[in-house]
């Protein structure tokens, strides 16, 4: 069985990573909702959100494996 973020089943969960590619980028200008996704302290960032709520963005897999793992 896989451990990363695509080993979990998370239905009513979004998870983005917001970093400075120009993919990113692009999204950012399309949907506003992403605007303010970005990466934290020069780093690629992991956001969690659910409800129309995100949680803190997180950096490193350890931690982001946290906060997919209920």
């Amino acid at each position: 069985p896989g451990t990363g973020a695509g080993a979990h089943l998370l239905p009513e969960t979004v998870l983005s990573l917001a970093g400075e590619s120009e993919g990113q980028k692009f999204l950012g200008e399309k949907l506003d909702e992403r605007k303010e996704m970005k990466p934290v302290d020069g780093k690629e960032a992991g956001y969690v959100c659910e409800n129309f709520t995100c949680k803190a963005p997180v950096t490193s897999p350890e931690e982001l494996g946290k906060l997919i793992s209920r």
